[in-house]
């Protein structure tokens, strides 16, 4: 164990990770002696052409928008699905750029059909998403952009499944850019991270001499970010509650936050480096977690899998639709009332988490009920490598129960009180 028990497990690191990570804070005179190895690391990992670290993946994505404006500064339109997180969201406006919405598929990911009816003469540059780390049709969309106008430019943004895969090629891989990210709830995980895979030898050296331009965190900064995050997720049974007990005297929030724009702090560098070494084999052990859970669920009524392929990506989460059951939102994204499933599932200790709120209808987008109804139905189920794969059948199986018999077939199964509590790895 690498805390004790009695502590959320939201975050699943080995020691090595944590030993990693406090080494690193007694070699910061050593300059970007970890970035350098970890950007040799990802170069070789995934065979793309470059890879610059930043802090976060938002700071990524906002770096290589302004490089972009630059080569084209009268074009303001970004295309991006409409079911996104905010970190995508945010470095559009940051730059002056205008969100443009395009529709999605049932598996969560942008729609290669209503994709073609949005791009024009005002796009700059067309965002791939991999929601949830399940890989999007980003080698199809590339070709159909650039048959368009080779002046568009396609990011690829692998931020939530860094070592999954499209077919033979890493994601992150097409297109002129990619993204990826290495913050909470990703495939690895530090208290920060994220960078820029430059794909295009044409955008090297604009991008790489921009990167020389970068600040870097001091130690201060580093160790100040590393304990708000220990702090708000590796601790999160208690933070939760004293987080909102400090604000409701202070009016002060103590939420978590990366910092933006700056390069990658060494302590991230040192944990990502660690867990790149053994990554192989947790993305085995995950997978057939996700794969256990698609085949115990998929044939029950009332549940559908949005992302049924295990085979080709393994996460932190994974998300099933329950017909008739639905969280209702406020409108900035606050639950109002919460799942029944989830009610049920917490009074085991089985953490759960909520899709993406429709953040599109606060920057002027829109859609229908029936969209809304969806996403509204998405609940995420844990997946613990560090957990045996027989405790995540028996969430499963509470599942079923709770579908099939009204959650009133409880006998016989143990609350997970008192062990190490399952989690989705989810602020």
């Amino acid at each position: 164990m690498i805390f004790p028990r009695h502590l959320s497990d939201t975050v699943y690191w080995d020691h090595s990770t944590v030993e990693a990570a406090v080494r690193s804070v007694w070699k910061t005179g050593s300059g970007d002696s970890y970035t350098d190895r970890l950007s040799g690391l990802i170069v070789a990992f995934l065979k793309c052409r470059s890879f610059l670290a930043f802090d976060s993946g938002r700071s990524a994505i906002g770096f290589s928008l302004r490089q972009l404006r630059k080569i084209h500064p009268d074009r303001k339109d970004v295309v991006l699905p409409w079911y996104v997180c905010t970190g995508v969201i945010e470095p559009i406006l940051r730059n002056g750029l205008k969100p443009v919405f395009c529709g999605i598929e049932k598996d969560l990911n942008i729609s290669f059909k209503a994709l073609k009816e949005l791009i024009g003469p005002q796009t700059l540059a067309v965002i791939v998403p991999h929601t949830y780390g399940y890989p999007a049709q980003v080698g199809l969309c590339s070709e159909m952009v650039k048959s368009y106008s080779s002046e568009i430019f396609v990011i690829d943004d692998a931020a939530a499944g860094f070592g999954n895969k499209a077919g033979d090629k890493y994601i992150g891989t097409f297109g002129d850019i990619g993204i990826l990210s290495f913050n909470q709830a990703k495939t690895v995980v530090a208290s920060g991270g994220g960078g820029v895979l430059v794909n295009n030898n044409c955008l090297e050296a604009v991008f790489n001499e921009a990167y020389e331009e970068v600040p870097r965190l001091n130690a201060g900064e580093m160790v100040a970010q590393f304990a708000r995050f220990l702090w708000n997720f590796r601790f999160r049974r208690y933070s939760h509650f004293i987080n909102y007990g400090i604000y409701r005297i202070t009016g002060k929030s103590f939420s978590y936050s990366v910092s933006y724009g700056h390069r990658m702090s060494v302590i991230d560098a040192a944990m990502i480096i660690d867990q790149v070494g053994r990554f192989r084999a947790v993305h085995r052990k995950r997978s057939r977690i996700i794969r256990q859970y698609i085949d115990y669920l998929g044939s029950v009524e009332g549940i559908t899998i949005p992302q049924p392929k295990s085979d080709i990506y393994h996460v932190g989460r994974f998300y099933i639709s329950l017909i008739g059951e639905a969280v209702l939102w406020g409108t900035r994204g606050d639950v109002i009332r919460d799942m029944p499933l989830s009610v049920y599932l917490r009074e085991k200790q089985i953490v759960t988490q909520y899709g993406y709120y429709p953040y599109c209808l606060l920057y002027g987008g829109s859609l229908d009920q029936r969209d809304l109804n969806y996403i509204s139905s998405l609940i995420a189920l844990p997946v613990n490598h560090r957990i045996p794969v027989e405790q995540h059948l028996e969430v499963a199986e509470l599942i079923k129960l709770h579908v099939v018999d009204g959650g009133k077939k409880r006998n016989g199964f143990r609350s997970f009180s008192g062990e190490r509590r399952l989690s989705t790895g989810n602020p």
